[in-house]
């Protein structure tokens, strides 16, 4: 489950600068399961299904002009595989190269549409890799 709380604000021109807030959760659940293949190789189907829902609260600058906040809420669902194979070194370190491939349908609202990923990656002399990407599109 995730959880996210937003201070926004509206800046008119000429006009004071109008705060608001918003927030959106989104809970998750998904399943998979490894098959040996050939060789050491292990493929694993995965799917995933997400309820996302979002909610902003109304504006109003002193001009007199109103926003209507957006509350919205959809399914979104992954179907994947994951490929990898785990190598072991002469050294006794291990290596796990692995190739994904996912399908995301993620339909919030009738013109809304959202992704996000996270990845992580480690590996010698300390090295390591956090990612998060998150993206909304609204088409008019």
């Amino acid at each position: 489950m995730q959880y996210g709380s937003f201070d926004n604000k509206v800046e008119g021109d000429g006009l004071p600068t109008v705060g608001y807030g918003a927030n959106g959760w989104a809970i998750s659940g998904e399943t998979g399961y490894a098959f040996p293949l050939r060789g050491g190789w292990v493929a694993e189907p995965q799917a995933q299904l997400v309820y996302v829902k979002y909610g902003a609260d109304d504006v109003s600058e002193p001009n007199g002009t109103r926003i209507t906040g957006a509350d919205s809420s959809g399914v979104v669902t992954r179907v994947g595989a994951r490929l990898h194979r785990t190598f072991l070194r002469v050294d006794g370190r291990k290596i796990q190269p692995y190739a994904t491939l996912n399908w995301w349908h993620a339909g919030i609202g009738k013109r809304w549409r959202g992704w996000a990923n996270v990845a992580g990656a480690w590996g010698a002399q300390s090295f390591y890799q956090y990612a998060l990407r998150a993206g909304v599109k609204y088409a008019w």
